[in-house]
């Protein structure tokens, strides 16, 4: 059984931890984009004074959502919000404290998404599921700040270890990201065939 499980399931299931690391550094850049894109109307978007206040969304959303954006009003704290996303953006770009800064993006994005619900789409959903599940992944592993951080002593002992990587939140990433994309773009398509 384990012989199996190392010849044919592992290589099947799991995942390079170099495709990681270039997965690591286009979803930063991604997530600097999408900032960048949001940024240009800050003030309409994200403040009081803009298109839809903070009032107007807490009441059309309920109470089921929460947002850092919620904090003020103020474009200045919208601004501040995204510059510490685009710095957690950058980290986990480069692999610098990979974890920690993928887990403030998460908690950022969702703040974004809860206080601008109307200006969503289907991509910005997958987005979030994509940085969510990548809390788990070792997306530091390779080609990262993290990486080049480790100590001499030990980098031999990394170098020698395999680049394949297996977890539960392999598959969930992978599964519950690509293939719902491409399972519900089949489904749409056919739906407009018929």
């Amino acid at each position: 059984m384990a012989q199996w499980w190392t010849t044919r399931a592992l290589p099947v299931l799991s995942i390079d931890l170099r495709s990681l690391a270039l997965f690591r550094i286009l979803l930063g850049g991604l997530l600097i984009a999408d900032l960048l894109i949001r940024g240009a109307d800050l003030s309409v978007w994200m403040s009081d004074e803009g298109v839809f206040p903070r009032d107007f969304i807490i009441d059309w959303s309920g109470d089921n959502r929460w947002s850092l954006y919620f904090m003020s009003g103020s474009w200045i704290w919208a601004l501040l919000l995204h510059l510490i996303a685009g710095g957690a953006a950058m980290a986990l770009l480069l692999g610098y404290q990979t974890r920690l800064a993928t887990l403030i993006s998460f908690v950022l994005l969702v703040s974004l998404h809860n206080r601008a619900p109307l200006m969503l789409q289907g991509g910005d959903n997958l987005l979030l599921l994509m940085v969510f599940w990548s809390i788990f992944l070792p997306l530091g592993a390779r080609f990262s700040m993290d990486a080049a951080r480790v100590h001499p002593d030990q980098q031999q002992t990394l170098a020698r270890q395999a680049n394949q990587y297996c977890s539960v939140a392999t598959g969930c990433n992978f599964i519950s990201s690509h293939g719902g994309v491409l399972l519900f773009s089949l489904l749409e398509k056919r739906r407009g065939m018929v």
